[in-house]
């Protein structure tokens, strides 16, 4: 992990001397074990806050389409739900379109 937090420091935010962020850079460049390992272990945090996400938020879902409701109404806009779902912040089975 301290190889993608490096990378996201230096790389990603453009916040430090132009050598550090080559040489952040060019570490994850190439087959790289390290950078390998980091994504899995990021992947399987990502697997298991899904796994638990309905009991721990278990309002969430019906709290997210209220609030994308009550924007599209108070600004008179649409909102692609379609994002939201291919972002797996709604689930398919509760995806309600508004407007067509």
């Amino acid at each position: 992990m301290e190889l993608i937090k490096n990378f996201r420091d230096r790389v990603g935010f453009h916040a430090d001397t132009p050598f550090k962020f080559f040489e952040a850079r060019d570490n994850i460049r190439g087959p790289n074990p390290k950078l390998e390992e980091a994504m899995q272990s990021f992947l399987n945090l990502q697997i298991l806050m899904f796994r638990h996400e309905d009991e721990e938020l278990p309002g969430f879902v019906s709290a997210a389409e209220e609030l994308l409701l009550d924007i599209e109404l108070g600004l008179k806009i649409s909102i692609d739900r379609e994002w939201f779902r291919r972002a797996l912040i709604i689930p398919r089975e509760n995806y309600k379109r508004i407007f067509s």
